[in-house]
C-alpha cells in the first residue's frame, strides 16, 4: 500500500476518483430537498464519501511534503496525524448518529428534536478537535481556534461562533452580533476576509506582519495588546461566491508550527484545511433540519 501511494501518479488517480465520487454524491443530492426519494442514503453516502476522501488529503499531505524540517516533523509527530485522522473520523460520526437519531425520531413522532443535533455543538466538537490535534503536533496549548458565522438572516451581519483555547476562556465577542462592513470604519481582520470574499486561506507569520494587518484603537492596543507569532484564516464558502463563515488558528507568543511562512502555508492547505470543509458539511445539514421544521409546521 505504501509502494503505491508513493507513486504521484497513483495519488493523482485516486484523488481524481475521490473528487468524482463527491461530486457525483452532491450531484445526486440535488438540491438538499429532504423530501427526495433515498435522501437518507444519499446522505450517508456524502458523508462515507466525504471522510474517505479527508483522510486520503491528509495522508497524501504527509507524503507530498518535500521541507526537510517538515518531513523530520511528520517522523517525529506519526501518532499525531494518526489521531488526526481519528479525530476526523469521530466528528463525522458524532454528526453521522446525530443525523440518524433525528431522522428516527421524525419517524417515529413527526417532529424535529434539535437538542438531539445541535449546530453550536457540533462546531464547538470541530473546534476542541482541530484545537487537541493541533496541540499534539506542537506539543504547546497557547492555540485558540474560532469559528466566526455569516448570519444569512442579516445582510452583513457576522458572529464569533464558536471556539477552542487551552483555558476555555471565553473571547470577549462570542455570539457578540456586527457588521462586517462596519459603518464606524472598524474593519477588523475577519471582517475584512468577508468582505474580500475571496476563498483564498491567508497565513500572517511574526507579531510584526500580524500587527499591521489588524485594526485596532488605540485603546484596544494599550489594554489588549497582540500576542500572536502565527495566524491562519480558511474562508468556508457555500457554493463559488457565497463565505458563509471563517475558521481562524491563532499561535501566540513563542507558540509555532511553522519555520517559515511558505511552510505556514502549506500545512494550513494541508492539516487545516479540512476541518473548514467540516464546518461547510455541518452548514448544510443545519439547513436541511431548518428546512424540514418549516414543512412539517405549514403542514399543522
Amino acid at each position: 500500500m505504501k509502494n503505491f501511494y508513493s507513486k504521484p501518479k497513483n495519488r493523482a488517480f485516486i484523488s481524481a476518483v475521490f473528487t468524482s465520487l463527491v461530486g457525483v454524491s452532491l450531484a445526486l443530492l440535488g438540491n438538499w430537498n429532504p423530501i427526495q426519494s433515498h435522501f437518507f442514503f444519499k446522505i450517508v453516502f456524502f458523508v462515507i464519501i466525504s471522510i474517505v476522501n479527508i483522510c486520503h488529503i491528509v495522508y497524501c499531505a504527509a507524503l507530498d511534503s518535500k521541507d526537510s524540517l517538515i518531513i523530520d516533523m511528520l517522523q517525529k509527530q506519526i501518532k499525531t496525524y494518526q489521531n488526526a485522522l481519528s479525530r476526523i473520523i469521530q466528528i463525522c460520526k458524532y454528526n453521522a448518529d446525530g443525523i440518524n437519531e433525528c431522522i428516527h425520531n421524525l419517524y417515529t413522532t413527526g417532529k424535529i428534536d434539535f437538542t438531539i443535533w445541535n449546530y453550536k455543538k457540533a462546531c464547538y466538537n470541530v473546534c476542541n478537535n482541530l484545537f487537541a490535534f493541533l496541540v499534539e503536533l506542537t506539543n504547546n496549548r497557547d492555540i485558540e481556534v474560532t469559528y466566526v458565522k455569516l448570519n444569512e438572516e442579516k445582510d452583513g451581519e457576522i458572529c464569533l461562533f464558536a471556539y477552542s483555547n487551552k483555558n476555555n476562556q471565553k473571547p470577549g465577542m462570542l455570539n457578540v452580533p456586527r457588521y462586517y462592513n462596519d459603518p464606524s470604519g472598524k474593519i477588523y481582520y475577519d471582517s475584512q476576509r468577508f468582505i474580500e470574499n475571496n476563498s483564498e486561506t491567508r497565513v500572517l507569520f511574526g507579531s510584526e506582519e500580524i500587527n499591521n494587518m489588524f485594526y485596532r484603537t488605540s485603546e484596544e492596543k494599550q489594554k489588549y495588546p497582540l500576542k500572536y507569532n502565527q495566524f491562519i484564516s480558511i474562508p468556508v464558502f457555500c457554493g463559488d461566491s457565497k463565505m458563509i463563515g471563517l475558521l481562524q488558528v491563532a499561535f501566540f507568543e513563542k507558540c509555532s508550527i511553522a519555520s517559515d511562512k511558505e511552510v505556514l502555508k502549506e500545512l494550513a492547505d494541508q492539516l487545516v484545511f479540512p476541518y473548514a470543509n467540516l464546518f461547510l458539511l455541518l452548514h448544510k445539514i443545519h439547513k436541511i433540519n431548518i428546512e424540514m421544521n418549516r414543512r412539517i409546521q405549514s403542514r399543522g
